[in-house]
């Protein structure tokens, strides 16, 4: 799988575990998305490819989330 939709995977996963009220998972999920955002392309010959695209936003609620839950 690319990062890209693993960050996806993450990012849904920490909004179900908001909702269940999950700290754990919502910790965990956000700072594995965190560090996909924070790597770079997966395929030397494809630089877009794997890339995690995201706003500003969402980005902040996952640093809160992992920090704190």
């Amino acid at each position: 799988m690319f990062n890209n939709d693993l960050f996806r995977w993450n990012v849904a996963a920490a909004r179900v575990a908001v909702s269940l009220g999950d700290v754990e998972t919502q910790q965990r999920a956000a700072r594995s998305a965190l560090d996909l955002a924070s790597s770079g392309p997966q395929l030397p010959r494809h630089p877009t490819v794997g890339l995690v695209s995201c706003d500003k936003k969402t980005l902040k609620w996952l640093g809160r989330l992992a920090s704190d839950g």
